[in-house]
């Protein structure tokens, strides 16, 4: 599904899969995560146009974030390739 039609659901799905494409996201600061039982890991704050909310990107995987910006749950959207 794209966020087009995400937004324009007259019957919404629940957690459908969208696929954003560039220009439908804005990435933000990058920053490198140490942790100790995983290799680094990159995450990047990404807004979805339309929506006021900040995600978080890792890998190439998108997740919201809580108040503090730390990823929180898996996100509907995701990046297109």
């Amino acid at each position: 599904m794209t966020l087009v039609e995400y937004i324009n659901q007259i019957d919404p799905i629940r957690m459908p899969t969208v696929l954003l494409k560039a220009g439908e996201y804005v990435l933000g600061t990058s920053i490198t995560l140490h942790r100790h039982s995983v290799k680094e890991e990159t995450l990047t704050q990404v807004w979805v146009k339309g929506f006021p909310y900040e995600y978080c990107l890792i890998h190439d995987t998108l997740y919201t974030t809580d108040s503090d910006g730390n990823p929180k749950k898996l996100s509907i959207f995701r990046i297109k390739n």
